[in-house]
């Protein structure tokens, strides 16, 4: 085999190794971006909740700024 073919053979498959990685690395990245993008949704509806509930009691300005500080709120 000629050393032309050979250098051919290995270039094509560092070609071929280089996409499977990539598509691979991608299917990885989308699978991981939906699941972080609805975990953060979730934690952002249960803290809007948790904000709906505080400001429809009847509070005062000085129990809601105690809530800020104990981390309630």
């Amino acid at each position: 085999m000629p050393s032309w073919a050979v250098l051919a053979a290995i270039v094509v498959a560092g070609a071929v190794v280089y996409l499977l990685r990539r598509r691979l690395f991608d299917m990885i990245a989308s699978g991981g971006g939906a699941a972080e993008r609805a975990k953060r949704a979730e934690a952002d509806r249960a803290t809007l909740q948790k904000q709906t509930e505080i400001l429809l009691q009847d509070r005062t300005i000085e129990d809601t700024a105690r809530d800020m500080e104990n981390g309630q709120f």
